[in-house]
């Protein structure tokens, strides 16, 4: 989870986490809201939903964040692989049919990577970037961001000499 600030004051808003709050709702982000005193100087921020459970941590604040907090949903992922090798001629000749069937069932899966493999997603784009802001939109809904994972089907054949 990422506040999407230089929350830090060190320049850059890379690796600038947002704060947790306790009992709130890990699901719901929130922004918030500078309170100024009479001399219009920040001197608190109020969340914008307080039932939020990950807030943006504002400029020149401390993220009580740590990594890898935010959850992401699991996979129901059944897949198989039918083959039929079919020998033919003298020394070990054939011929293989296969059909590769990967999530058999069709279940949504929305994860951050692909189902079969261990390899992250390659790119990280402005909607991808923002599934891990508080404030943002599309927080937390990974519906709205990444891949469903749909049933994909290879059948394949392969000569063997």
């Amino acid at each position: 989870m990422q506040s999407g600030l230089d929350s830090n004051l060190n320049g850059d808003s890379g690796g600038d986490r947002g704060a947790l709050i306790a009992g709130g709702n890990p699901l719901i982000g929130s922004g918030t809201t500078a309170l100024k005193n009479s001399a219009g100087d920040t001197v608190a921020f109020l969340m914008n939903n307080p039932a939020a459970g990950y807030v943006t941590a504002p400029k020149g604040t401390l993220s009580t964040a740590g990594r890898n907090t935010e959850r992401m949903n699991p996979t129901d992922d059944i897949d198989a692989t039918i083959a039929k090798s079919i020998s033919f001629g003298e020394k070990g000749r054939r011929v293989q049919f296969a059909g590769r069937f990967f999530n058999i069932l069709n279940h949504s899966q929305y994860i951050g990577g692909n189902i079969s493999d261990v390899a992250p997603i390659g790119f990280t784009s402005t909607a991808v970037h923002n599934f891990t802001i508080p404030s943002s939109s599309v927080f937390h809904e990974a519906s709205q961001v990444f891949s469903s994972n749909p049933r994909s089907i290879t059948i394949s054949a392969k000569f063997i000499f």
